[in-house]
């Protein structure tokens, strides 16, 4: 890529730019959102000395808000509920708050759930289940011991029997103890045992017996249990979360999704009548370069769509961004932050939105960094793996190779082991025989010479950490 060459308006354009240097936000996108609606707060609908409180603070008052609901301050109805979750939950104040910080942080999206039931009733399975448990218990010959698996659930059965004595009210430890004795394996020997529990239990293998274990009945009871602890908590929160979240956003007390949020629905309400808000705040702020775009999460995709529009629209994707107000920068291959909804399909389907009117989509293949060796590992390996453009991952564009490959130690070479004892001891013999031998040299750019091959000329790459101690202490 050439620039022309400088011309009086390139100049001016220069010096403007300089002279304005001071204008521009250098940040993230959570602070840049920030002090936008510190220098807005009446049309964001928070007060001015609204402040971000960190994660050990926000569990601190969403206790806090726990204790009142269950001592009554939030009505009579949720200190029920929250009687009920208590219930579901062994450690019901830090179930709340997890539980709570979750569905806080993607309130953007819509929660589907099933409500929970008035009453969970497991009779005749419960009855028919701690009868198998009690055979069991008192028949340990017919328990196999041929799993780690199995050893640890035979290990349960007797650490957790007295809660199938009793009555199951506490879910919690009810859950724990059905899963703790799930793997238990029974023999083959024992042919009673499936005749008389025959809903519990199954061949492992019909063709070739090698025991019996749990059926798709036990999987299904554990599922239902479950699912019902799961329907209550996620219902008990979305009771309590409005009245907490309106009374932390009255305080000033946001988190940084808080404002991402708040700011996103103030945009939208603002474009639904005419966009004043929107064409203030492009006044002063008109164009957005954002780097590592296959970060971020939708909501701050739709702040900028809105803040860049010249055609403004209640939906973000339809609004119609100044030309050159927003260029934005990414890898999809390189996606980390799933975790905070950013995602590839997100990435991908603003990409899409780039044409027309809209601008255009560039693709940067070029790589001045790798020998044309490793280029063309890298195209043989990754098409087959990314083939296209999924909702987990981008499609693999191949990686232009410049020249023709040369057989000689100008380029790379790789040597695949299979990262057993074997293969460590053939991979630090061929490190140790090249090393700083005069017959092994190679062409070091930066001296503009030959040169002996060095440790650091070679990258040793493992499936995880464990191994790489191994090869260290080989190589000391």
């Amino acid at each position: 890529l050439e620039l022309d060459n400088p011309s009086d308006i390139s100049r001016q354009r220069c010096a403007e730019a300089l002279r304005n240097i001071d204008m521009a936000f250098l940040g993230t996108i959570d602070s840049f959102c920030n002090m936008v609606e510190s220098e807005h707060p009446s049309a964001i609908g928070i007060p001015s000395s609204a402040s971000v409180i960190d994660d050990d603070e926000l569990r601190k008052q969403l206790l806090i808000e726990y204790k009142k609901i269950e001592s009554g301050k939030y009505g009579e109805t949720l200190r029920e509920e929250a009687h009920n979750f208590k219930n579901y939950h062994k450690n019901a104040e830090k179930a709340f708050v997890e539980s709570f910080i979750c569905l806080m942080s993607n309130r953007s999206f819509p929660v589907k759930y099933e409500k929970p039931r008035k009453e969970l009733t497991l009779g005749k399975e419960i009855s028919a289940l701690k009868s198998l448990i009690e055979y069991l218990k008192d028949h340990p010959e017919c328990l196999l011991e041929n799993e780690q698996k199995a050893r640890d659930s035979k290990e349960a059965l007797d650490n957790f029997y007295y809660v199938f004595e009793k009555k199951y009210d506490n879910i919690p430890l009810f859950i724990r103890a059905l899963k703790a004795v799930s793997r238990l394996r029974i023999s083959p020997n024992n042919p009673e045992v499936i005749e008389n529990y025959p809903d519990f239990l199954k061949a492992h293998d019909a063709k070739k017996l090698k025991h019996y274990c749990f059926s798709e009945k036990f999987d299904e009871l554990l599922n239902r249990i479950t699912e019902q602890q799961y329907s209550v908590t996620v219902d008990f929160i979305l009771h309590c979360q409005d009245l907490i979240l309106d009374k932390f956003k009255k305080e000033g007390k946001l988190t940084f999704y808080d404002y991402l949020l708040y700011l996103r629905n103030a945009l939208r309400e603002d474009a639904q009548s005419g966009g004043r808000l929107i064409k203030h705040i492009y006044s002063r702020h008109s164009y957005y370069l954002i780097d590592e775009f296959q970060d971020t999460d939708p909501l701050q995709v739709q702040i900028f769509f809105y803040l860049a529009a010249s055609k403004i629209d209640p939906r973000w994707d339809r609004c119609i961004p100044y030309p050159g107000s927003l260029f934005i920068v990414g890898d999809p291959k390189q996606s980390i932050y799933r975790f905070k909804n950013a995602d590839v399909s997100n990435f991908l389907n603003v990409r899409s939105l780039f044409k027309g009117e809209r601008g255009e989509a560039l693709y940067l293949y070029q790589n001045f960094r790798s020998a044309d060796v490793i280029k063309q590992y890298f195209n043989r390996t990754f098409e087959k793996l990314l083939p296209a453009d999924t909702f987990e991952q981008a499609k693999y564009p191949p990686i232009p190779v410049n020249g023709e490959i040369k057989d000689d130690l100008s380029n790379a070479y790789y040597y695949e082991v299979n990262d057993t004892d074997e293969d460590l001891d053939a991979v630090v013999n061929i490190i140790l025989s090249l090393y700083n031998d005069e017959q092994y040299q190679i062409y070091d750019r930066n001296i503009r010479s030959l040169r002996k091959l060095d440790y650091k000329d070679f990258m040793i790459i493992t499936p995880g950490k464990t191994r790489l101690t191994l090869y260290t202490q080989k190589l000391k």
